[in-house]
């Protein structure tokens, strides 16, 4: 199961598109312990997130992370 997430993550992560930032990615200090993103449905606050982790692997190959939707549990 935990590869199938691990498979998961990789394919949505290579779909996110990284050009584009989101706006809000320059003003959240991610070093906070604790971040509340907070908006609307469809406003990016998931492909902010995500954003924030390809980035982070990208640069750093040993980063371990682990990315799923919770309302995804077909496994």
């Amino acid at each position: 199961m935990l590869e199938n997430l691990r498979k998961l993550e990789k394919r949505i992560l290579k779909e996110v598109a990284g050009e584009y930032k989101r706006y809000l990615f320059k003003t959240i200090d991610f070093n906070s312990q604790m971040i509340g993103i907070v908006g609307a449905r469809g406003v990016g606050k998931t492909t902010l997130l995500l954003q924030y982790v390809k980035e982070l692997k990208e640069a750093n190959e040993s980063y371990k992370s682990l990315y799923f939707s919770y309302d995804y549990l077909q496994m």
